[in-house]
């Protein structure tokens, strides 16, 4: 009886460790974006989806990690994950050199493309009202652009908002990533207000897309950087993508 205790304590002692570490894993937090539609969004029932939603959810299987996903705004994200707010951040985020200031990158898992939207060719826009996604790379893009073609810019804080600000007509144009413009385009009746789509050839908005990760996390960024790269091979990417998109966006 004496020796079953005391191995039973032996093996205690051998099998904290590894239990406490486990029981005092944190959550991993993943912040996506809010009203982007396709992306990452509420459907009318106030549930989350979309396919950095699905991508969240998939890297969090991978991981074997308990997972939490909020909502957030893209001008916002970066610095949430630098400071920690968040974990990951998944929102189609163009590297640049102020963004890798703040925090870890991963290996590309999104094609970027970024289209013009409006009645007006681009090369014909001078003076146009262009909205645009307030702290997106397609912001700094037409604030650059706009010195040449004096655009009157109108950022918005949201995707979804990009089609208000052509209803209400506060812009004549806008320019956005193409699963937003997907989904405008999709609204009924906007199709009778003659907007052509073309898209903007120039590497600052139409580069290779990826994940922000917390500075401090170095080991979760390796993980998170294989499992990329298995599931574009593997097929769940392409599980996501057929979803969501009649193309394919990575």
């Amino acid at each position: 009886m004496i020796k079953k205790t005391l191995f039973a304590l032996l093996l205690a002692l051998i099998t904290y460790p590894a239990m406490s570490q486990q029981g005092d894993q944190k959550l991993l937090k993943i912040f996506v974006l809010k009203d982007s539609p396709f992306m990452s969004y509420r459907n009318k029932d106030g549930v989350m989806e979309g396919f950095h939603v699905d991508l969240s959810n998939l890297i969090c299987q991978e991981l074997k990690a308990e997972c939490e996903i909020n909502e957030t705004l893209l001008i916002n994200i970066i610095d949430q994950v630098s400071n920690g707010t968040a974990d990951i951040g998944i929102a189609a985020l163009t590297v640049t050199p102020e963004r890798s200031q703040k925090v870890l990158f991963s290996v590309p898992y999104l094609r970027g493309r970024t289209v013009w939207l409006s009645r007006t060719p681009m090369a014909d826009s001078k003076g146009l009202k262009v909205a645009v996604v307030e702290g997106s790379t397609q912001h700094a893009w037409v604030n650059k652009k706009s010195e040449e073609m004096n655009w009157l810019v109108v950022p918005v804080k949201v995707n979804a908002d990009l089609v208000n600000a052509i209803d209400s007509r506060q812009a004549e144009a806008l320019v956005s990533p193409i699963p937003s413009a997907m989904n405008i385009l999709k609204n009924k009746g906007f199709d009778r207000l003659g907007f052509r789509l073309d898209q903007i050839d120039d590497s600052a908005v139409s580069s290779p897309l990826s994940i922000a990760v917390n500075p401090q996390k170095t080991d979760l960024l390796k993980r998170l950087n294989t499992i990329i790269e298995d599931i574009k091979t593997n097929g769940k990417m392409d599980e996501i993508n057929s979803k969501y998109f009649p193309f394919r966006v990575f």
